[in-house]
């Protein structure tokens, strides 16, 4: 059965692929005239351009700018906008992608501290984006110490590989299941995903047995729970997925065991810590 969802999951991958290579990618003149003129106007060189209607495109910059000014600029003439990649040409240019902002951006923050008697700690997190989606994960391998800190870095590197490659969040945690359910022994871990849409606000939650999220929105706490399985547990993965729509404000708390151990209460101690909003 796992083999089976893997094929579909290529399947819609190739479907979602076909898509894209169908789009209608025609340059626009006037938009790419635009670009190649007043570049310059904002203290940045342009050797040539294409921008397509939807103001995605590529620029020729100067290999001596780095992506922040290039996006600063580009910005100053085509609206607010992101450089995807940067990479060297020639050995006097090199070539800016960009596209357009999204309509929101993500702030993150991370704490954390071995058990007590290790140097490491088996927890781990993960933030990846391509494109307009952003996808943070949080990962507890079973075990403790350089053991499950492995087991933990290795299903992060999965889901961040899968995720570029172009499998949504669900399918990514299907992949690590199947990978900690083929290998010697008992190996699993307890998985937070959450996977946004910045263009929509729309986001997945994706929980297999890890604890509760919260998404504070105001004076306002949600608590998402979940599967009690972690991944590697069972050969089919067992997780569960909440839709739900974020707006700018919202803030997500998201937790392994080792600290819901300690804070009982959760929720409240997350209000306390954010303050009034």
């Amino acid at each position: 059965e796992s083999y089976a969802r893997r094929l579909d999951s290529l399947r819609r991958l190739i479907g979602r692929m076909a898509d894209e290579l169908a789009a209608d990618y025609r340059f626009d003149a006037a938009l790419s005239e635009k670009l190649r003129r007043d570049l310059p106007e904002t203290g940045m060189a342009c050797g040539g351009c294409l921008v397509t209607a939807a103001r995605r495109g590529i620029a020729l910059i100067p290999r001596s700018e780095n992506a922040e000014n290039a996006e600063r600029c580009i910005g100053r003439v085509l609206g607010r906008g992101r450089v995807e990649r940067v990479d060297d040409v020639t050995p006097t240019w090199q070539a800016a992608a960009f596209a357009p902002a999204p309509s929101l951006g993500v702030i993150y923050a991370c704490a954390s501290k071995p058990k007590d008697g290790n140097i490491v700690s088996g927890d781990g997190y993960s933030v990846t984006g391509t494109g307009s989606r952003a996808v943070i994960s949080l990962c507890d391998g079973s075990g403790s110490g350089r053991g499950a800190s492995r087991l933990t870095q290795t299903a992060l590197s999965l889901i961040e590989n899968e995720y570029r490659a172009g499998f949504d969040a669900g399918e990514c945690v299907d992949s690590v299941n199947s990978f900690l359910a083929s290998r010697p022994g008992e190996e699993f871990g307890a998985m937070d995903v959450v996977s946004v849409d910045l263009e929509t606000g729309e986001a997945d939650v994706i929980k297999a047995g890890s604890p509760p999220t919260l998404v504070f929105r105001g004076d306002t706490v949600t608590v998402i729970g979940g599967s009690s399985l972690p991944v590697g547990a069972l050969e089919t993965a067992s997780y569960s997925l909440d839709r739900r729509r974020l707006e700018a404000g919202d803030y997500i708390i998201m937790a392994t065991d080792g600290v819901t151990d300690v804070l009982r209460d959760l929720p409240a101690a997350a209000a306390a810590a954010l303050g009034p909003n």
